[in-house]
């Protein structure tokens, strides 16, 4: 089964979704930013990916 995983790093969080060849999603998660400063410094947004990856992998 191929699945697909799609990311997205915004203003107010992180959101990740994986879905399958069909269209159906198989999990979803996100990452809310604590305060407005942390989406602008790069050793957060690999927190995040990396939060994003460890949930999407434990609900799969």
């Amino acid at each position: 089964m191929n699945l697909y995983l799609g990311l997205d790093f915004g203003t107010s969080g992180t959101r990740a979704v994986l879905i399958d060849s069909n269209f159906q999603v198989k999990a979803q998660t996100q990452y809310v930013w604590e305060n407005t400063q942390q989406n602008k410094l790069p050793h957060v947004w690999q927190k995040a990916l990396f939060s994003l990856i460890c949930h999407i992998c434990e609900k799969n």
